[in-house]
Protein backbone atom coordinates (compact mmCIF):
# COMPACT_ATOMS: atom_id res chain seq x y z
CA UNK A 1 0.00 0.00 0.00
CA UNK A 2 2.68 2.28 1.31
CA UNK A 3 4.57 1.68 -2.39
CA UNK A 4 1.72 2.15 -4.48
CA UNK A 5 0.98 5.57 -2.16
CA UNK A 6 4.48 6.70 -3.17
CA UNK A 7 3.58 6.19 -7.02
CA UNK A 8 1.41 9.64 -7.67
CA UNK A 9 4.31 11.94 -6.81
CA UNK A 10 7.64 10.42 -8.80
CA UNK A 11 4.94 10.43 -11.91
CA UNK A 12 3.80 14.19 -11.45
CA UNK A 13 7.08 15.17 -10.90
CA UNK A 14 8.47 13.19 -13.98
CA UNK A 15 5.61 14.69 -16.03
CA UNK A 16 6.07 18.08 -14.76
CA UNK A 17 9.80 17.85 -16.28
CA UNK A 18 8.45 16.80 -19.41
CA UNK A 19 9.39 12.57 -19.11
CA UNK A 20 7.03 10.20 -18.90
CA UNK A 21 5.98 9.08 -15.45
CA UNK A 22 5.11 5.86 -15.96
CA UNK A 23 8.66 4.63 -17.35
CA UNK A 24 10.61 6.78 -14.37
CA UNK A 25 8.59 4.75 -12.47
CA UNK A 26 9.42 1.65 -13.78
CA UNK A 27 12.92 2.14 -12.82
CA UNK A 28 12.61 2.05 -8.99
CA UNK A 29 13.51 -0.80 -7.46
CA UNK A 30 10.20 -2.85 -6.19
CA UNK A 31 10.32 -4.20 -2.39
CA UNK A 32 10.62 -8.12 -2.27
CA UNK A 33 7.24 -10.52 -0.87
CA UNK A 34 9.79 -12.96 0.63
CA UNK A 35 7.75 -15.27 -1.63
CA UNK A 36 10.75 -16.62 -4.12
CA UNK A 37 8.44 -17.08 -7.41
CA UNK A 38 6.66 -13.78 -7.34
CA UNK A 39 10.24 -12.10 -6.75
CA UNK A 40 11.29 -13.61 -9.81
CA UNK A 41 7.64 -13.02 -11.67
CA UNK A 42 8.51 -9.35 -11.02
CA UNK A 43 12.45 -8.66 -11.23
CA UNK A 44 11.39 -10.72 -15.27
CA UNK A 45 8.21 -8.24 -15.16
CA UNK A 46 10.09 -5.10 -14.76
CA UNK A 47 12.53 -5.92 -16.90
CA UNK A 48 10.05 -6.36 -19.81
CA UNK A 49 8.01 -3.35 -18.83
CA UNK A 50 11.30 -1.04 -18.80
CA UNK A 51 12.11 -2.07 -22.45
CA UNK A 52 8.28 -2.11 -24.08
CA UNK A 53 8.50 1.50 -22.50
CA UNK A 54 11.74 2.52 -23.70
CA UNK A 55 10.69 1.08 -27.09
CA UNK A 56 7.56 3.15 -27.22
CA UNK A 57 9.34 6.09 -26.32
CA UNK A 58 10.72 6.04 -30.18
CA UNK A 59 7.67 5.31 -31.42
CA UNK A 60 6.17 7.97 -33.47
CA UNK A 61 2.87 7.05 -34.62
CA UNK A 62 1.29 8.32 -31.37
CA UNK A 63 -2.25 5.95 -31.83
CA UNK A 64 0.29 2.88 -31.35
CA UNK A 65 1.80 4.48 -28.70
CA UNK A 66 -0.95 4.86 -27.02
CA UNK A 67 -1.50 1.76 -27.24
CA UNK A 68 1.70 0.16 -25.96
CA UNK A 69 1.44 2.26 -23.17
CA UNK A 70 -2.46 0.94 -22.20
CA UNK A 71 -1.14 -2.66 -22.46
CA UNK A 72 2.42 -1.77 -20.28
CA UNK A 73 -0.35 0.05 -17.61
CA UNK A 74 -2.11 -3.44 -17.90
CA UNK A 75 0.71 -5.48 -16.80
CA UNK A 76 1.61 -2.71 -14.23
CA UNK A 77 -1.44 -3.64 -12.43
CA UNK A 78 -1.05 -7.18 -12.83
CA UNK A 79 2.07 -6.92 -10.86
CA UNK A 80 0.75 -4.48 -8.28
CA UNK A 81 -1.60 -7.57 -7.45
CA UNK A 82 1.20 -9.92 -7.60
CA UNK A 83 2.56 -7.94 -5.04
CA UNK A 84 -0.22 -7.82 -2.52
CA UNK A 85 -1.07 -11.33 -2.95
CA UNK A 86 3.09 -13.69 -4.25
CA UNK A 87 0.84 -16.88 -3.91
CA UNK A 88 -0.82 -15.21 -7.49
CA UNK A 89 2.33 -15.51 -9.49
CA UNK A 90 1.72 -19.40 -9.77
CA UNK A 91 -0.98 -18.68 -12.15
CA UNK A 92 0.67 -16.09 -14.53
CA UNK A 93 3.25 -18.75 -16.19
CA UNK A 94 2.14 -18.20 -19.71
CA UNK A 95 1.70 -14.73 -19.04
CA UNK A 96 5.04 -14.11 -18.12
CA UNK A 97 6.74 -16.87 -20.61
CA UNK A 98 4.81 -16.08 -23.60
CA UNK A 99 2.53 -13.57 -23.76
CA UNK A 100 5.05 -10.08 -22.40
CA UNK A 101 7.56 -11.05 -24.03
CA UNK A 102 5.81 -11.52 -27.38
CA UNK A 103 4.56 -7.66 -26.70
CA UNK A 104 8.04 -6.50 -26.15
CA UNK A 105 9.01 -8.20 -29.42
CA UNK A 106 5.89 -6.80 -31.09
CA UNK A 107 7.02 -3.21 -29.75
CA UNK A 108 10.36 -3.56 -30.41
CA UNK A 109 9.73 -5.16 -34.53
CA UNK A 110 7.10 -1.60 -35.10
CA UNK A 111 9.66 0.61 -33.53
CA UNK A 112 12.26 -1.38 -36.20
CA UNK A 113 9.74 -1.00 -39.25
CA UNK A 114 9.03 2.81 -38.32
CA UNK A 115 12.46 3.45 -38.08
CA UNK A 116 13.25 2.95 -41.94
CA UNK A 117 10.97 5.78 -42.94
CA UNK A 118 9.79 3.64 -45.78
CA UNK A 119 6.14 2.15 -46.27
CA UNK A 120 6.55 -0.03 -48.92
CA UNK A 121 3.85 -3.18 -48.70
CA UNK A 122 5.87 -5.83 -45.93
CA UNK A 123 6.56 -2.99 -43.70
CA UNK A 124 2.79 -1.57 -44.00
CA UNK A 125 1.55 -4.89 -44.06
CA UNK A 126 3.23 -6.24 -40.53
CA UNK A 127 2.69 -2.91 -39.08
CA UNK A 128 -0.96 -2.82 -39.47
CA UNK A 129 -0.95 -6.61 -38.27
CA UNK A 130 1.12 -5.56 -35.03
CA UNK A 131 -1.35 -2.41 -34.60
CA UNK A 132 -4.41 -4.91 -34.84
CA UNK A 133 -2.41 -7.55 -32.55
CA UNK A 134 -1.96 -4.87 -29.65
CA UNK A 135 -5.58 -3.98 -29.73
CA UNK A 136 -6.28 -7.98 -29.28
CA UNK A 137 -3.86 -8.37 -26.57
CA UNK A 138 -5.55 -5.82 -25.13
CA UNK A 139 -8.38 -7.34 -24.26
CA UNK A 140 -6.50 -10.41 -23.54
CA UNK A 141 -4.59 -8.78 -20.40
CA UNK A 142 -7.46 -7.06 -19.42
CA UNK A 143 -9.46 -10.14 -18.47
CA UNK A 144 -6.11 -11.62 -17.28
CA UNK A 145 -5.73 -8.98 -14.58
CA UNK A 146 -10.02 -10.08 -13.94
CA UNK A 147 -9.06 -13.33 -13.64
CA UNK A 148 -6.78 -12.85 -10.56
CA UNK A 149 -10.18 -11.39 -9.01
CA UNK A 150 -11.66 -14.85 -9.12
CA UNK A 151 -11.22 -16.39 -6.07
CA UNK A 152 -11.84 -13.10 -4.09
CA UNK A 153 -15.03 -12.57 -5.83
CA UNK A 154 -16.19 -15.88 -4.94
CA UNK A 155 -15.12 -15.30 -1.28
CA UNK A 156 -17.07 -12.29 -1.50
CA UNK A 157 -19.86 -14.01 -3.17
CA UNK A 158 -19.86 -16.26 -0.17
CA UNK A 159 -19.60 -13.89 2.64
CA UNK A 160 -22.85 -12.17 1.30
CA UNK A 161 -24.83 -15.72 0.64
CA UNK A 162 -23.94 -16.07 4.37
CA UNK A 163 -25.22 -12.82 5.64
CA UNK A 164 -28.18 -13.01 3.92
CA UNK A 165 -28.89 -16.49 5.17
CA UNK A 166 -28.06 -15.29 8.70
CA UNK A 167 -29.97 -11.80 8.50
CA UNK A 168 -33.11 -13.99 7.30
CA UNK A 169 -33.38 -16.59 9.98
CA UNK A 170 -32.85 -13.66 12.80
CA UNK A 171 -35.99 -12.03 11.14
CA UNK A 172 -33.40 -8.78 10.51
CA UNK A 173 -34.61 -8.08 6.93
CA UNK A 174 -37.35 -8.98 4.44
CA UNK A 175 -35.48 -12.17 2.66
CA UNK A 176 -37.72 -11.64 -0.42
CA UNK A 177 -36.44 -8.27 -0.72
CA UNK A 178 -32.78 -9.07 -0.51
CA UNK A 179 -31.47 -8.62 -3.83
CA UNK A 180 -29.65 -11.76 -5.37
CA UNK A 181 -26.18 -11.89 -6.51
CA UNK A 182 -25.31 -13.12 -9.48
CA UNK A 183 -23.12 -16.64 -9.49
CA UNK A 184 -19.68 -16.13 -10.38
CA UNK A 185 -18.14 -18.63 -12.78
CA UNK A 186 -14.78 -19.31 -13.38
CA UNK A 187 -13.62 -17.80 -16.93
CA UNK A 188 -13.58 -19.89 -19.56
CA UNK A 189 -10.31 -19.99 -21.84
CA UNK A 190 -10.19 -17.91 -24.85
CA UNK A 191 -8.41 -17.93 -27.74
CA UNK A 192 -7.32 -14.30 -29.75
CA UNK A 193 -5.63 -14.74 -33.13
CA UNK A 194 -4.71 -12.12 -35.59
CA UNK A 195 -3.29 -13.61 -38.70
CA UNK A 196 -1.03 -16.19 -37.42
CA UNK A 197 -0.48 -14.99 -34.13
CA UNK A 198 -2.46 -16.71 -31.48
CA UNK A 199 -3.46 -15.64 -27.33
CA UNK A 200 -5.23 -18.05 -25.36
CA UNK A 201 -6.50 -17.39 -22.11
Amino acid sequence: IIATALQAPIRQIAENAGVDGSVVYEKIPVQATGYESADDLLKAGQTHLETIAALSAKIDNSAVRTKVDRLGGTCQRIFDYVRQNPKSADDLRKFMNYYLPTLEKLVKTYELMEEQGVEGENITASKERITQMLDTMDVAFEKQLDALFGDAALDIDTDITAMESMMAQEGLTDAGKIPQVEEIKPLQEETFQVGDIKLEL
